[in-house]
């Protein structure tokens, strides 16, 4: 069984390394402009690689637009971004180089670099499929209304997708290192309470509408992802 997760991981690091070589070759950063205007080879060469994950470059791009600007970092979630960036080039201590694995490149792209943080911040606390689902609601959330009947529908569209970025991420960064620092004590010291990915979602969509404001969080007890996050994400004051 190790052995076969050995080579799974390994046969993902060769892979990433092809994105490696065509990803770098264009100075663009911006994921959904490389793929969608598919105007030089980089971008072409990318393309090829998406066939290879079999990812469809329509669903990439639909995927990638529904994900763009739905938050940013923080002061400390820039922090995490510099951690992730160090340390992405490296895999389980055999300093294998993988400059463009999509993992980090989407931590390069303004658009797209709170999926880093935030997947950083949720796999401290769940495994790869809660992030993958909570991704799925946040990105489906940024176009329809939380009881739309086409959700479902959406999820199924863009979870191939999303499931493919949560893990280049998850072996290019987080899995490598602690990717955020351990929260305060006085807020480490408080009964935890964990919320369903769903909710982890529709919380977060609701302070993103919120933003530039002040914020008191009044729990009675620590939602602890939900605080992590924010303390990672949320740019005005904070109260909790």
């Amino acid at each position: 069984m190790a052995e076969g997760t050995n080579s799974q991981r390994l046969d993902q690091a060769a892979r990433s390394i092809d994105l490696a070589s065509t990803v770098l070759k264009s100075s663009n950063l911006d994921l959904v402009s490389i793929v969608a205007q598919a105007s030089t080879k980089a971008a072409n060469e990318v393309l090829e690689w998406l066939a290879r994950e079999k990812i469809s470059k329509p669903a990439f791009v639909y995927t990638m637009t529904l994900g763009q600007n739905i938050a940013q970092p923080n002061l400390n979630g820039l922090q995490v971004l510099e951690q992730l960036e160090q340390t992405s080039s490296k895999l389980y201590g055999m300093h294998l180089i993988m400059p463009g694995a999509l993992g980090r490149k989407i931590i390069y792209d303004e658009q797209l670099r709170w999926v880093g943080t935030t997947e950083a911040v949720i796999l401290k606390y769940h495994p790869p499929s809660y992030a993958v689902e909570a991704l799925c609601d946040l990105f489906v959330l940024s176009s329809l209304e939380e009881n739309d009947a086409r959700a479902p529908a959406m999820k199924a569209r863009v979870r191939p997708v999303i499931s493919k970025m949560v893990d280049s991420v998850h072996l290019h960064t987080t899995n490598m290192v602690q990717g955020t620092k351990p929260l305060p004590a006085c807020l480490e010291a408080l009964p935890k309470h964990y919320l369903p990915n769903f909710t982890l979602a529709d919380a977060i969509r609701t302070l993103q509408s919120l933003e530039k404001s002040d914020l008191l969080m009044k729990m009675d007890c620590c939602v602890i992802e939900l605080v992590d996050w924010t303390l990672h994400h949320w740019n005005g004051t904070l109260t909790i």
